[in-house]
């Protein structure tokens, strides 16, 4: 009799509660389950991702499936953990209005409430941070998911409380907390590689924050993308605006009143949508004038006028995952200071042209 994928699951489960796969231990890949039992790819997925829903195993980009470390019995907690957003001196900051924040904050919330705790949610200026409120906050809560973590002073302040912790897409190593990157670099190769495929020579860069790790990878990808098509930097092509839809509008204008060029790489889709807007006000058209491929792949990005082509970042992946993380930590997991790369991908759309083709 063929198996079923409750067939799968269950010969899974037995193999752990025979701890004949140990937690930690990487499970057989979806093609090896799949010649194991003579079914179809799918099948063998439906299993793991119910086990994934589960608890009982936790799926890593680049690297494989795992065992999940078991909840040790009557452990106390809060059954609350607690998202901070870090800032740095920005007024009226709130995570909601961090369009990229936003879908990774929704695959914790999903998470969460799948695996029965809360979460709090909040911002900490990390160049003003009051412990007495950070203080208030652990208190209250099992562990801590921070976004955009620079600040030292303030990873050595969490660090003494031993409260578990781990960093979305930090700006500095960690030897105690678990962090997880996106693959800035290989992203931004594959856009600038994209561009110069569809006859693009002349392809401008907006940059990021200056202090930022994912900004300095971008434009890393974007220079070694030129180098590995034998391109040459052009410095003139080059603006560093930050995270502002502002200078990155302005940018632009400068960029279209003094420069030429064919295509436009921004390091996020706000400052792609920024420069679409620029170009739009000098009266060229995208992409029949100039292309423009952004990154991050915001929601916003498909409903664009034309839909913008970006660099895909699995943002609500990355929060379910942090969320495992942290509960596996809680669960007294040994190998604190892992970090895990989740990889991109390109999506195709409406905002790029190709040079010399009617």
């Amino acid at each position: 009799m063929r198996k079923t994928h409750l067939d799968i699951k269950t010969d899974i489960l037995e193999e752990i509660r025979a701890q004949r796969l140990q937690p930690g231990v990487r499970i057989p890949s979806e093609r090896e389950l799949s010649k194991k039992y003579g079914v179809s790819r799918t099948v063998v997925r439906k299993a793991l991702s119910e086990l994934i829903d589960e608890g009982i195993l936790i799926s890593i980009p680049g690297s494989g499936t795992y065992v999940m470390q078991p909840a040790k019995p009557n452990q106390p907690h809060h059954k609350t953990i607690a998202f901070l957003l870090c800032t740095r001196g920005i007024p009226d900051y709130t995570v909601t209005t961090n369009y990229f924040y936003a879908q990774v904050l929704r695959g914790i919330e999903l998470q969460t409430r799948r695996l029965g705790y809360q979460c709090l949610v909040s911002t900490i200026d990390e160049l003003a941070f009051d412990n007495d409120h950070l203080r208030s906050i652990i208190r209250r809560v099992d562990g801590l998911i921070l976004g955009e973590l620079r600040c030292e002073k303030l990873h050595n302040y969490i660090r003494q409380t031993n409260i578990p912790a781990v960093l979305i897409s930090p700006s500095l190593d960690s030897p105690v907390f678990d962090r997880i990157l996106i693959d800035n670099f290989a992203g931004s190769v594959a856009a600038t590689d994209y561009l110069i495929r569809r006859g693009h020579r002349r392809i401008a860069f907006l940059g990021g924050s200056t202090n930022s790790w994912p900004a300095k990878e971008r434009f890393e990808g974007y220079k070694a993308g030129l180098e590995r098509n034998g391109m040459k930097l052009d410095e003139e092509l080059i603006r560093i605006t930050g995270w502002d839809f502002a200078k990155a509008r302005k940018a632009t204008m400068d960029l279209l009143d003094n420069t030429h060029f064919t295509a436009i790489f921004a390091a996020s889709d706000l400052l792609a949508m920024a420069a679409m807007q620029a170009i739009k006000e000098a009266n060229r058209k995208i992409p029949d004038d100039i292309s423009v491929v952004g990154f991050d792949d915001l929601e916003t990005s498909a409903q664009h006028t034309p839909q913008l082509t970006s660099v895909h970042v699995y943002k609500e992946y990355m929060g379910k995952l942090a969320v495992t993380l942290l509960l596996s930590s809680l669960e007294e997991r040994k190998d604190f200071g892992t970090t895990t790369i989740v990889p991109t991908r390109l999506i195709e759309r409406k905002s790029v042209g190709e040079i010399g083709v009617k």
